[in-house]
């Protein structure tokens, strides 16, 4: 089976919160199952899946996930609009649905949509943020508060930061490699010693794990034995200023406790 395909499938399905029956049919309708009687196996496990999304998701939000449309101006950038799903009226919060496991991407992604709507002053106190368990197909919810001094006007400042990178971001690879990225310049462009040390550690990790190395998107450009040194020279300094803005953009704060407590999108 497809498994990729799959999970594509069952993501737009919780958001379209299309029924079982209706999910089922669209299975078989993408042409992504195996054989019988194999087919009606992977169907009976993705809506389990399914289900696991769907009790999470109660938990917290019960009005139905919206688009709101975008055009937030920006003073010396270009005026940012499009569509934004996942927005819940009633709870004034944002969700976001991924069958990966921690996807560093797809979290980045969802903390920019959240910015997004702060600096268009659409009202938003949390997000939602669900992906799947590490090691399990079982959901995983992370909650995402929105600090009280992230105004709109802080977060277009953030956005414009990112915007004016635009540049280096098309012509500099800048890969994340798990949390090296993040451990590298989570004090800035110019990282330390100590710094550099934790990167590489989350560098080993990342690269020798057996599940997110071999399908990441840094395996293809840097290859099966990537050495630390030669993915972060830099010696223009682009990767360094690009990266360390990615970081300051999506800052969280992890709260008391996390898991319980979630974590706080701070300035």
């Amino acid at each position: 089976a497809n498994q990729y395909q799959i999970d594509k499938v069952c993501v737009k399905a919780l958001q379209e919160q299309l029924t079982d029956d209706q999910i089922t049919a669209r299975l078989y309708a993408a042409d992504i199952l195996p054989i019988a009687p194999f087919d009606a196996m992977e169907v009976t496990a993705a809506l389990a899946v399914v289900t696991s999304y769907r009790n999470k998701y109660a938990e917290d939000l019960t009005s139905s996930p919206q688009s709101l449309s975008i055009s937030c101006a920006i003073d010396g950038a270009p005026v940012i609009s499009g569509d934004v799903r996942g927005y819940h009226s009633d709870e004034r919060a944002l969700s976001f649905i991924t069958f990966k496991k921690k996807s560093d991407e797809d979290l980045w992604r969802f903390l920019i949509q959240l910015l997004v709507l702060i600096a268009s002053d659409k009202p938003v106190d949390r997000g939602f943020y669900f992906h799947l368990h590490d090691t399990t197909r079982v959901a995983v919810k992370r909650i995402i508060k929105i600090d009280e001094s992230l105004t709109p006007d802080v977060a277009r400042a953030k956005l414009l930061a990112l915007l004016q990178c635009e540049p280096i971001a098309r012509s500099v690879a800048c890969p994340m490699f798990g949390k090296t990225t993040q451990t590298l310049f989570a004090n800035g462009p110019s990282p330390s010693s100590d710094d550099k040390v934790k990167a590489e550690t989350e560098f080993d990790k990342f690269v020798t794990d057996p599940y997110s190395y071999p399908g990441s998107y840094e395996l293809m450009i840097f290859g099966a034995s990537p050495h630390f040194s030669d993915v972060y020279a830099d010696p223009d300094g682009y990767m360094a200023t690009l990266l360390s803005v990615r970081t300051a953009t999506c800052a969280t704060q992890k709260e008391k406790n996390g898991r319980l407590d979630g974590w706080r999108l701070i300035p």
